[in-house]
């Protein structure tokens, strides 16, 4: 494809993007904003060396990113454009050993034979070691001060955790393998049910408080509630799977309004009577350049890498270095500095905040690294959660939890329910913060307003809320919000410790492990603190926040061979519909995207299968925004991105063909990955490991669970002796068991590639 243009109903351009490419189908620059006037227009430009490795990124301020390989196509070193470096060791089996900052500290790794990281030194030399059982599974990961341990059963289902907080234990359905109980270590639960199809319908929390699900026929939530007869909250959707409006228990009602996906009109009302109203207007980069909040306006402005330059509120100016970090502001909003010291664990999670010498506030975690508890002075809360949403939380007294709140979630936060039963409804902003809190009658309690990057500004309380911008935690004591990974400080617009995510090759704003949502606060959000998500629900490529592709959702590609997001079929001489996008929709488990286009789209679709579109830059579109799966009760993507800055999908997240094509998508890299200045057997052995690594990944990766088990029970990898052994019954001798072995380790059986229709 090389142009991407988005239209609203009424025809107006909301969105351009413009693609050139060099002879091997790689994209040379991504113009965005084409549409717009030259001056507006942001163009990133890549190079790659004769292997077709990306080797430098040139963003429109003429920033420019460069990276370097070893001959087996390992990246080995970045060099940022203030010529700053990191660098990266690697084995003979491709394995990062040792990574250096550009301070010149290092951090090493440590493997087993099956390529488990067993142990790994941080930049401060402290050890943190890995245990596996004999199927590759995390059984111990230690610390000097921590010891988490984790059991599973003979599927791979975890059945415990044992951490700093107690041990939590987790029961199945027998039949489907569905969670159907989570036993903390104080002995409180979390318990689910299920419809036929898996979908959740109740949740029962662990100070009993129930919530119960609806769906449509797409599987999109449409109720939630204590009472399926009385729902707390029901949803209704447009033609393009966007949100329509959200009728509260208490009579308020929320519209919404869109120009292509960008939000444009949010109304609050009761009886018919606006309560709230917002309205957002944006460029064609899709960065909102004022909004009326309440009738109160405020506009903004933005540098060329889309990055806040000023607004209106407090007449602030920002400018920023060639890495993205903050360099200057200036702003009318008074500061009022505090002596503020932070601690953390040698899991580097903040465990001690001190405010001036004397208020001290404590966490702690569990061995998923969510805060289950917070001290100060002497009062403890405990909180419960569902995923890793907060969904309770108790006052804790020698050592029991009473219920002080429990929260029910739907596409957002729907209410509080404190432990008499009484009902207090969020109401929220076109950014998702929490604006207020509502009773049952439709009465407010709660009134909040924040600066763009999330300080709250008012604050009137009449019940306790602990969730305000974006609808995340906030510690009113510290001024942090909690974004799971880690703290988020918005005085600076920063969080206050390092990414574990070390971000996309592709975008070098990504590679800054400090900034928050890549400086554009007003468009997006941060909910795993590792990653950019778009402010209104849709997913974003974790490396492109800053540009107009990163808001792309397959629930907005309908209408045959163009897209449009209000639902009518367009004009075909106007809309794009690049075949990449189609692609991901049949590799993501559409079935439909593939049957439905012509014999000549089909063929397309099936070379760039064979072909590794989905490779490098083309990742891009593998993964800006597609929903490879959703969780039961909020629909949000289940995407995770490894440490190294690949993409990983969740377990049991892809349909079986899905999950078979994104194996053969794999199966094709590893020709690519194998040192050709190794022995020959050694090159054999990386091959023969680097398969056996797939094949088990695409496994986990079925949503079918029972199809998976069988085919590890039925079709096994082999050892590295049986394999070898393999090729000499075959006849094979020498060397050249080494190259059947390789040969084979990128051939998949037809049969099985002919039953997924591939």
């Amino acid at each position: 494809a090389t142009a991407r243009d988005i239209f609203s109903a009424a025809g107006a351009l909301t969105g351009s993007v413009r693609f050139t490419y060099d002879a091997a189908g790689k994209v040379l620059t991504m113009s965005d904003g084409a549409g717009s006037s030259a001056g507006d227009v942001q163009t990133t430009q890549y190079s790659y060396d004769a292997m077709g490795r990306l080797v430098s990124v040139t963003d429109t301020e003429a920033n420019t990113t460069r990276y370097t390989y070893s001959k087996a196509s390992n990246l080995t070193q970045i060099e940022y454009p203030d010529r700053n470096k990191k660098l990266k060791s690697y084995d003979q089996m491709g394995r990062v050993i040792q990574e250096t900052d550009p301070l010149g500290q290092i951090e090493t790794y440590f493997y087993d034979p099956n390529s488990n990281v067993t142990k790994s030194i941080d930049r401060k030399g402290n050890a943190h070691t890995f245990t596996y059982n004999a199927v590759n599974l995390l059984t111990a990961s230690e610390t000097t001060d921590e010891r988490i341990a984790f059991s599973y059963d003979a599927a791979g289902r975890r059945l415990s955790m044992q951490d700093g907080t107690g041990t939590t234990n987790y029961t199945y359905e027998p039949s489907t393998g569905w969670l159907t109980q989570v036993k903390y270590p104080d002995q409180r639960t979390l318990q689910y049910a299920y419809d036929p199809q898996g979908k959740r319908t109740k949740m029962t929390d662990p100070f009993g408080v129930v919530t119960n699900y609806q769906y449509d026929v797409q599987n999109r939530i449409t109720a939630v509630g204590t009472e399926p007869a009385d729902w707390d909250a029901a949803y209704q959707y447009k033609k393009n799977g966007l949100l329509s409006t959200t009728q509260a228990k208490n009579g308020v009602q929320a519209a919404f309004t869109y120009e292509g996906v960008n939000l444009t009109r949010l109304t609050q009302a009761k009886s018919g009577t606006a309560v709230q109203s917002f309205s957002y207007n944006y460029d064609l980069h899709a960065n909102q350049t004022s909004k009326v909040e309440n009738g109160v306006t405020q506009s903004f402005s933005y540098d060329a890498l889309n990055r806040i330059a000023t607004s209106s509120e407090y007449n602030e100016n920002y400018s920023y270095d060639n890495r993205g970090n903050r360099l200057t502001l200036e702003s009318d909003k008074p500061i009022t500095p505090v002596d503020t010291s932070y601690t953390y664990d040698n899991r580097n999670r903040l465990n001690a905040v001190q405010l001036d010498g004397s208020s001290h506030v404590n966490y702690k975690y569990n061995g998923d690294n969510l805060l289950t508890e917070r001290i100060e002075n002497g009062i403890t809360t405990r909180y419960y959660y569902d995923g890793d949403q907060m969904i309770a939380e108790g006052t804790v007294t020698n050592g029991v939890a009473a219920h002080k709140a429990s929260y029910l979630r739907g596409s957002q936060l729907v209410a509080r329910v404190d432990a008499t039963g009484s009902k207090a409804y969020y109401v929220h902003n076109g950014h998702g913060d929490v604006v207020e809190l509502r009773d049952a009658n439709g009465n407010v309690i709660n009134q909040y307003a924040y600066d763009l990057w999330g300080n709250p500004t008012t604050v009137l309380q009449g019940v306790d809320n602990p969730f305000l911008y974006s609808g995340e935690y906030w510690d009113e004591s510290v001024k942090l919000q909690y974004l799971r990974a880690r703290w988020y400080d918005p005085s600076m617009g920063r969080f206050i410790n390092e990414d574990t995510y070390e971000g996309d090759i592709t975008n070098p704003l990504s590679l800054n492990l400090y900034t928050y949502v890549h400086n554009n606060p007003l468009t997006y959000i941060d909910p795993t603190g590792h990653w950019c998500e778009s402010a209104n629900g849709k997913w974003a490529h974790p490396g492109a926040c800053n540009d107009s592709t990163s808001t792309y959702s397959d629930d907005m590609y309908h209408d045959g061979d163009h897209y449009r997001y209000d639902g009518v079929e367009p004009p075909p001489a106007v809309y794009y519909y690049p075949i990449e996008d189609r692609f991901v929709r049949w590799v993501a488990g559409d079935n439909e995207a593939y049957s439905i286009a012509s014999v000549s789209t089909q063929k397309e679709m099936r070379t760039q299968l064979f072909k590794n579109a989905t490779s490098e830059l083309g990742l891009d579109y593998f993964v800006n925004g597609f929903l490879f799966g959703a969780s039961l009760a909020s629909g949000t993507a289940e995407l995770n991105l490894l440490r190294a800055g690949g993409l990983a999908l969740r377990s049991g997240s892809l349909s079986s063909a899905a999950a078979r094509a994104w194996y053969l998508e794999q199966e094709l890299l590893i020709a690519s990955r194998i040192d050709s200045t190794l022995k020959l057997e050694q090159q054999a052995f990386q091959a023969f490991k680097f398969r056996n690594q797939i094949r088990s990944q695409a496994r986990n990766l079925m949503s079918d669970r029972t199809l998976a088990e069988s085919l590890a029970k039925t079709d096994p990898n082999l050892s590295w002796e049986q394999v070898v052994q393999k090729q000499i019954k075959k006849g094979y001798t020498g060397d050249d068991i080494w190259r059947a072995i390789i040969e084979s380790s990128q051939r998949s059986r037809k049969s099985v590639n002919d039953k997924f229709g591939l």
